[in-house]
C-alpha cells in the first residue's frame, strides 16, 4: 500500500517548489546543510526535562519497544538533533519519524497505523504519550473501533501509567 505513495519529503519539495517555483529544487543540498549545521542556533529555545533520560532508561530496562512518533515534517538530522537536545540518544529508539521515512503526518490516522505496520505492532499493546491533545488524539484513532490509548503530556504522570500497566 504505501509503496505506491510519496514520502512526505518527496511532497513537501513538490508543494515548496510549485509556491515559490521550481529553482528552488536546486538549493535542496544546502537546505540538508541547514539542518546539519545551521539548525542548531534553534537549541537555544529548547530546554532538557532532567526527568527524560532516567525514565527512558527505565523503560529501556524493562524492554519496552520506544518509539518517537513526532510530526515528521522535518529531515532526520533535524529530529536526531532534536533528540540529541532533549539529552537522549537516537538509538535510545527502535524508529524517529522523519519526512524521510514517513508518508503521513497527523493528524492523519494513517500515520500511525504506518508505524505500527512497520514496526509490527498491534495497537492493543501500544500506548502513545502525547503533547498535543487535538493531533495526536486525533491521529490515535486507528480505524472506527480502534483507538490508541493517548495520555498527554505530562512526562511524570504518563510513566507512572505505564509502569502500572494503565493502558495494557
Amino acid at each position: 500500500y504505501y509503496k505506491r505513495m510519496y514520502y512526505s519529503q518527496v511532497l513537501f519539495w513538490k508543494t515548496f517548489a510549485a509556491l515559490v517555483g521550481e529553482e528552488i529544487l536546486e538549493h535542496q543540498k544546502e537546505f540538508d546543510e541547514f539542518y546539519d549545521k545551521g539548525f542548531e542556533v534553534t537549541r537555544a529555545s529548547v530546554t532538557t526535562n532532567p526527568q527524560v533520560r532516567p525514565i527512558i532508561d527505565n523503560l529501556k530496562a524493562k524492554g519496552l519497544r520506544l518509539i518517537i512518533a513526532t510530526n515528521p515534517l522535518f529531515p532526520a538530522a533535524a529530529q536526531n538533533n532534536r533528540v540529541k537536545w532533549a539529552g537522549l540518544d537516537r538509538n535510545d529508539f527502535e524508529l524517529i519519524t522523519t519526512y524521510e521515512n514517513s508518508h503521513f503526518c497527523k493528524p492523519n490516522p494513517a500515520y500511525y497505523q504506518e508505524i505500527l505496520d512497520k514496526q509490527g505492532l498491534p495497537p492493543d499493546e501500544v500506548i502513545m504519550i502525547g503533547n498535543d491533545a487535538r493531533e495526536d488524539t486525533a491521529a490515535a484513532q486507528i480505524d472506527e473501533a480502534r483507538r490508541l490509548p493517548v495520555i498527554q503530556h505530562d512526562v511524570g504522570q504518563a510513566v507512572i501509567a505505564v509502569e502500572q500497566g494503565v493502558c495494557f
